[in-house]
């Protein structure tokens, strides 16, 4: 797992910090280095809010993004975007993020999984 280290250096020291203390966890497979600091702070800001964060998904591949039924030009092929789960209360999440305006695409799928990126405003 990264630690705060390893984290590039935009990365707001909220979210590196939260990642230090375990409240927000990351997936070996979702790297948050390449993911731009507007979105980790947004991710932070949740997971200080709403409680502890699970970062599922960031950058993909296209054929893991093909396999991940991923649209063709997702932002996660740019590493644009976060998938991500939050474990505790989840009552007003979505609310928060719309407010955000760094949050262009949001989406809360059935599973309980969250996408957002910094496309322009659209949800689907």
């Amino acid at each position: 797992m990264p630690n705060a280290s390893t984290l590039n250096n935009r990365t707001l020291s909220g979210f590196a910090s939260l990642v230090t203390q375990g409240t927000i966890t990351l997936r070996a497979s979702a790297p948050t280095n390449c993911l731009p600091g507007s979105l980790q702070e947004v991710v932070a800001d949740v997971a200080s809010k709403f409680g502890p964060v699970s970062v599922e998904s960031t950058h993909r591949s296209t054929s893991r993004n093909w396999r991940a039924g991923g649209a063709r030009h997702s932002l996660h092929l740019s590493c644009r975007a976060i998938d991500f789960r939050v474990r505790t209360r989840t009552r007003g999440v979505m609310a928060y993020l719309s407010s955000r305006p760094e949050v262009g695409g949001i989406k809360m799928y059935r599973n309980g999984l969250i996408h957002i990126d910094n496309g322009t405003r659209r949800s689907w």
